[in-house]
């Protein structure tokens, strides 16, 4: 049986007719505007306010991962020189770390950049980052001031780690014998990280990690998009 649905035929056109005729009679642009606003724009604003807060946060999450990979890559190329390859091996190692340590990309790459200028040698700055990330699981310490004492002790200066207060032998700190030092801290420390994504909390942080990656992919997409906004917005401004 068909059902006869008169959308078209009997809607009533009064209060878009009226709405017209109003809008048109309007003199000059703010005028035209504020009743745009009025009349279509803030009623639906409250169905797209969630939607444009979650877009806002997205693109704001991917404007910090761009800087913090920008970072990463000014520092490999004024420590070790432009190379494309050697960049790309780069980001692979932290994906692959943050997923398997529960470490966010964005606190890995300042801590792998400083280590590359404290070593100079990308393959050292990388072993020194799984050392310094167990490190900070085990003492509950910050990823930046682990990394960084434990650049500094590469460079010969322990006064840092004895600051937080990680145990080394004296003998050890007296030689300024790093490569001894390390092997201590390994013994000490080696596993932490994954230790920890073994228990209920690691776990919860890799799922958020990766929930964040998601939120990041479509930040990138948003980017452009406000990045267009903006310009639009500065050439209103300049006028």
């Amino acid at each position: 049986m068909a059902i006869n649905i008169p959308i078209i035929s009997s809607l009533n056109t009064k209060g878009f007719d009226s709405a017209k005729k109003e809008f048109q009679s309007l003199q000059g642009f703010g005028a035209k505007s504020g009743f745009l606003l009025e009349k279509a724009m803030l009623p639906a604003a409250g169905a797209v306010t969630a939607l444009a807060g979650g877009l806002v946060m997205a693109a704001k999450a991917a404007i910090a991962d761009e800087q913090s990979i920008k970072l990463l890559g000014t520092q490999l190329r004024a420590t070790l020189g432009p190379n494309q390859a050697l960049a790309d091996s780069m980001a692979d190692f932290v994906d692959q770390t943050q997923l398997a340590t529960g470490v966010a990309d964005d606190e890995l790459r300042p801590a792998l950049a400083g280590l590359v200028r404290f070593t100079k040698d990308a393959s050292k700055a990388q072993d020194l980052l799984t050392l310094s990330i167990d490190a900070s699981k085990a003492t509950g310490k910050d990823l930046a001031a682990v990394s960084t004492a434990i650049g500094r002790a590469y460079d010969g200066n322990f006064t840092s780690l004895k600051k937080l207060g990680i145990p080394l032998d004296d003998n050890i700190i007296k030689t300024k014998d790093f490569a001894a030092a390390q092997k201590a801290l390994t013994e000490q420390f080696g596993g932490a990280a994954a230790a920890n994504m073994n228990t209920f909390a690691g776990r919860l942080k890799n799922v958020k990690i990766r929930f964040d990656e998601f939120v990041e992919t479509i930040g990138y997409k948003v980017l452009p998009i406000v990045d267009s906004l903006l310009r639009n917005v500065t050439k209103l401004v300049d006028i």
